[in-house]
């Protein structure tokens, strides 16, 4: 039967290996030995590593049955205290409590404001000389030699 506690001499031996195998494809692909599909062994057997790991770690079939039989225990504990909580809450309940009335405040209201007279906006007109459009070119004046 597997042991499922992490060793940290396994862990950490799994790293160091890990950042090794990288270190070295990084500087080989970096000097130009290998290319893109001959750093693809490196990346599968880190991987490769990590999923052994991963494997071993995997609980055994007589682990997975007692972990069914601890979840299939904390199921009925809780199917029952489900049954038991609504009785508690009925034998224990308060009344509600009454809303207050609402209170309102009156406030005094503010004291009028003077409003000032609108302003006339005076009428603004072009100068005849400047053109308005690409168009009007009647009013552009034309150089005396």
């Amino acid at each position: 039967m597997p042991n499922n506690t992490n060793n940290p001499i396994t862990e950490a031996a799994l790293i160091i290996i890990s950042v090794a195998l990288i270190a070295a494809m990084t500087i080989l692909f970096v000097l130009g030995k290998i290319d893109y599909v001959e750093a693809i062994p490196f990346l599968t057997v880190v991987a490769g590593l990590w999923g052994v790991s991963t494997a071993l770690k995997a609980p055994s079939p007589s682990q997975q049955a007692q972990i069914g039989a601890q979840q299939q225990s904390l199921q009925d504990v809780i199917s029952q205290l489900m049954n038991v909580l609504p009785v508690l809450f009925q034998v224990h309940s308060h009344p509600v409590p009454t809303t207050p009335t609402p209170v309102t405040i009156v406030q005094p209201a503010p004291p009028p404001v003077a409003v000032p007279p609108p302003v006339q906006q005076q009428a603004f007109t072009q100068p005849p000389s400047v053109a308005r459009s690409f168009g009007d070119t009647t009013n552009i004046p034309t150089v005396q030699p």
